[in-house]
């Protein structure tokens, strides 16, 4: 294990740390440098991977699916909720103390259509990308420990993802636990540390009390390296408080492999600001915000936060390094690369609260790979992320001293000359609220009973007006930058606080003074001393330092229905932090729109030119709290997905939207396409492509029949499909069934085959197409792809019923091409029940259950004149459906194209073979050994004997 940063620095140099701008310190990384250091690679994908959306934290997708022109069309997709509700008898080690859930504040990450998350409890669960059904879930029962002692109580906001290409781990720091779970199950990884776990308190420079420290963002994950912060209470104030030490594990060991100590040790660089040794006893000034990451050199940016007490700095003074400051290390070795100290000597509490971005900008002329950190100071720190420097000039200026006994301030605080600060700064009578004469007179009675003055007047005994306030200026969701512009779209609020400290009493903190909060700034009982806005959001032009827009974002309802501004004609004045509850962000993407909720009761995407509203989706009840995030599934549906909680932190519900399947131009001329008549049947149709499919063919008029395994998703996807049908005058019926059951397969196609005359297009789960004209004695044609033996089964049984055995039809799973060694050995140990038992691990070395058999070989079946199919969506959409946003559009236009042309007479072979995306541990696809095995016990070998005989026979393979 390696401890960062011995290095002895002369008391004699503590000048030069020090004095100058803002404290930066540059040394040359041991890493190779990268040319124009881009992350596009990080970010052009259509995944979401990380917390931010890409290492760097951009909070930026590529994806424009929906743009300025389609977002209009956004529709509710699906909603999971957390279900977590406050919990009175928990082993709570503070007696009577109530648990409960705070805001539900997560970004989910997705990785090829599977989609992990954290809960306000700390739980992680996996859901469907492409309908939110939950997968599994984990439960670290964190809240048995009482509440978190942090500003948000219960929250989490996202988890970190490990993989090695075979194996994919997630990572959860909940409370002092570092926890890796298997991606796949849920399961604690037994290799890992513990048990599974390892314990964060075992590697920090001095023994700390565990109930005081907390883990609210997710882990940062470089090759192997699992890097973590943590959050510490701002109210306990006392000596050897945690500290903010920032430790490194081995993602396959749980080994402590460094740790950085944010404020130095003895004989550590920057010790020496802090004076009378009190390095040695101050805690805090941990690393709560998310941090980022340049993948390429091996470098990571930390946002430090304010040493203990907040507000009063006696016992500690000297700079403080590196509190409050942005701080890169090599994240292989944890050394110091440089720092920046964006407040020294911090009396505010104004940390760093979010993860700084990683972009490529030209200033004059000039590309630079910078950093770029927005504090609650309403500062942007814009730097080279290579070596510190500030991009534009940062002066250091003279501010206010402190009227505290025993309080020294550092004379100076560092000022960046651009970008402008993107909200208010320092307060004066001129902001005061003035609606009317009444309100105006009492702003200024309170105004003129506190200190009051520019950004960084210290706290007083009489209390002193800060501005920004405690949360800011900026907030955890903070900005998003989209790196082709160079533009930054920043989140804030214009809320002031009353700094105020009184003398320490006996037993209350090992402090001369403490935080004393009991006045509020506030006239008429509730109404802000300040004028609007309160709330807004900002675009910056990071390449020149200019502002582009600002615009008022959010509302306040109990403003505009206060009985003192009754019949006043208000301005727009974006919602304060007491309204929203939560200081999430934005999410930029390449289709020109900031989606944002901010807290508010909708998702509202703006323009990125003008920042003027183009949607708003109503969030059913609940509040936006956490930062929105985009993907595309394989179905080719992009989402746009947020975490809300209604008032209270009651009703957590994740929230996706996405733009309803297209049926215009999906077969023929690119007319509307008319399916009236047609009778389709669509299995696993309230998830997946198969809900989508099931979608398109009502919008058509096609009469459906939806086959579903679970009662409750089966009747919240028939009052979808029903509604979505109503217009083309499509009936909806419904039939339960469990296709891994093979009692319930016999008795699903008894039932159909009784009630359908036929079957115009039958659609398997997979999504793929079953498409002819009509089933009758006299033959028809098919396209089959299938990913399950139920559906096999309930196909030819379905073939019984309705054609007699008449027809001809050839099974094909959707990846078999890729695993032709299973062929007849696949289908006779199938039969005999050896490959259900054996997960398929010993036939194409395997574990996928979407793997079932093939036959001799697609040529032998073509040279026969049988259709066949081997479709992939995930293959169709890398290949081609850039240019097209559904992939089920351009199957069907496939499909129809082929089927009638001339010189194929209706039979044809479409093969598009190539190597579809393959992750072995995650995928809506895929199902893990375990639940193989399980599901396969409903079957019999006679039933598989019957179908293996049977598609022998049909296909003339016997």
């Amino acid at each position: 294990m390696r401890t960062a940063d011995r290095v002895h620095v002369p008391r004699a140099a503590v000048g030069a740390l020090v004095i100058g701008l803002a404290l930066v310190g540059c040394g040359a990384p041991e890493t190779r440098p990268v040319e124009g250091g881009s992350t596009a690679a990080a970010y052009a994908n259509e995944n979401w991977p990380v917390y931010g959306g890409d290492p760097g934290g951009l909070k930026y997708s590529s994806l424009n699916d929906i743009d300025r022109s389609s977002v209009t069309e956004l529709e509710a997709a699906w909603t999971w909720e957390t279900g977590e509700t406050p919990v009175p008898d928990a082993a709570s080690p503070i007696q009577g103390e109530r648990v409960a859930p705070g805001a539900f504040e997560a970004t989910p990450i997705v990785i090829n259509d599977t989609m992990w998350l954290s809960t306000p409890y700390n739980r992680v669960v996996a859901l469907d990308a492409e309908t939110g059904e939950e997968f599994w879930s984990y439960d670290p029962r964190s809240r048995e420990w009482g509440n978190l002692h942090c500003g948000c109580r219960f929250c989490h906001r996202g988890i970190a993802q490990w993989s090695d290409g075979g194996e994919r781990r997630i990572f959860l720091n909940t409370r002092w636990r570092l926890i890796a779970l298997d991606a796949a199950t849920g399961a604690p990884v037994p290799g890992f540390g513990d048990g599974g776990e390892v314990d964060l308190t075992e590697g920090l420079a001095w023994d700390a009390n565990r109930l005081h420290i907390s883990n609210t963002s997710p882990a940062v994950v470089f090759e192997d390296i699992v890097i973590v912060g943590s959050g510490v209470p701002d109210n306990r104030i006392y000596r050897n408080n945690p500290p903010g030490d920032v430790q490194a594990f081995d993602a396959r060991t749980g080994e402590l492999l460094w740790t950085f100590h944010t404020i130095p040790k003895d004989g550590e660089l920057g010790v020496e600001t802090w004076e009378d040794e009190s390095w040695s006893y101050t805690g805090s000034a941990n690393v709560w915000a998310p941090f980022s990451l340049d993948a390429e050199r091996g470098l990571v940016y930390l946002p430090v936060s304010t040493p203990n007490n907040d507000f009063y700095g006696g016992h500690r003074r000297g700079a403080n390094l590196f509190a409050e400051s942005l701080v890169c290390l090599d994240a292989r070795t944890g050394e110091r690369v440089w720092h920046f100290q964006t407040v020294h000597h911090g009396l505010w509490d104004y940390d760093l609260p979010a993860p700084p971005g990683l972009v490529t900008i030209e200033v004059d002329g000039r590309r630079i790979d910078a950093v770029v950190a927005v504090g609650k100071t309403a500062f942007t720190y814009v730097l080279d992320r290579l070596t510190g420097e500030p991009v534009w000039p940062v002066e250091e200026r003279a501010v206010p001293e402190s009227t505290v006994p025993g309080e020294v301030p550092w004379p100076t605080q560092p000022f960046p000359t651009r970008p402008a600060p993107f909200s208010r700064q320092g307060i004066t009578e001129d902001d005061l609220i003035d609606f009317t004469p009444e309100l105006r007179a009492e702003a200024l009675e309170v105004f003129r009973r506190h200190r009051t003055g520019p950004i960084f007047t210290p706290p007083s005994v009489e209390g002193t007006i800060m501005m920004p306030g405690l949360i800011g200026g900026a907030g955890w969701g903070a900005a998003a930058i989209d790196p082709e512009s160079g533009h930054m779209f920043v989140k804030a609020y214009d809320d002031p606080f009353l700094a105020r400290v009184a003398e320490g009493e006996a037993g209350a903190g090992d402090a001369d003074y403490l935080p004393n909060f009991a006045s509020t700034l506030s006239v008429a009982g509730g109404l802000p001393i300040l004028k609007p806005p309160y709330g807004t959001l900002t675009a910056i032009d990071l390449n020149t330092g200019e502002h582009l827009w600002q615009r008022p974002f959010g509302d306040d309802s109990a403003i505009r229905r206060h009985p003192a501004l009754a019949g006043l004609d208000l301005p727009p004045m974006g919602g304060t932090p007491q309204s929203h509850g939560t200081t999430s962000g934005p999410l930029v993407t390449a289709g020109g729109i900031v989606f944002l909720a901010g807290g508010t009761p909708w998702l509202e995407a703006m323009d990125v030119s003008d920042g003027r509203t183009l949607w708003r989706g109503d969030l059913a009840g609940g509040l936006g709290r956490g930062n929105p995030m985009t993907y595309r599934t394989r179905a080719g549906r992009q989402f746009v997905v947020v975490a809300t909680s209604a008032d209270g932190q009651v009703d957590s519900k994740l929230q996706a939207f996405a733009l309803p399947p297209p049926v215009s131009g999906a077969m023929g001329t690119g007319d509307q396409v008319s399916l009236k008549g047609q009778i389709a049947l669509v299995t696993g149709a309230n998830s997946g492509v198969g809900k989508s499919t099931a979608e398109l063919l009502v919008r058509a008029g096609a009469d459906l029949t939806m086959i579903c395994r679970s009662r409750k998703r089966g009747d919240a996807a028939l009052a979808e499909m029903r509604r979505a049908g109503a217009a083309a005058g499509a009936e909806v019926r419904l039939e339960i069934a469990d296709l891994s059951r093979s009692a319930d397969v016999r008795a699903l196609a008894g039932r159909l085959a009784a009630r359908l005359p036929a079957i115009d297009i039958l659609v398997n789960n997979a999504g793929v197409w079953l498409h002819r004209r009509e089933i009758s004695p006299e033959g028809f044609e098919m396209m089959f792809a299938t990913n399950h033996l139920g559906h096999f089964l309930l196909t030819h049984l379905l073939l019984d019923g309705l054609a007699a055995g008449r027809g001809r039809i050839v099974n094909v799973s959707s990846d078999a091409h890729r695993y032709g060694d299973l062929r007849r050995a696949g289908l006779e140990a199938i039969a005999r029940g050896d490959a259900w038992r054996g997960g398929f691990k010993s036939y194409g070395d395997t574990k996928l259950a979407n793997v079932l058999f093939t036959f001799e070989s697609i040529r032998r079946w073509e040279d026969r004149g049988i259709t066949a199919n081997t479709l992939h969506p995930g293959t169709l959409r890398t290949r081609i459906a850039s240019r097209n946003r559904s992939t089920l559009g351009l199957l069907m236009r496939m499909t129809r194209s082929l089927l009638t042309r001339p010189e194929v007479g209706g039979r044809a072979v479409m093969r598009l073979v190539a190597e579809p995306a393959r992750d072995d541990v995650t995928g809506r696809y895929f199902k893990v050994e375990e639940e193989v095995r399980a599901q396969a016990q409903a079957y019999d070998a006679d039933l598989a004997r019957e179908l293996w005989e049977r598609s022998l026979a049909w296909t003339g393979a016997a």
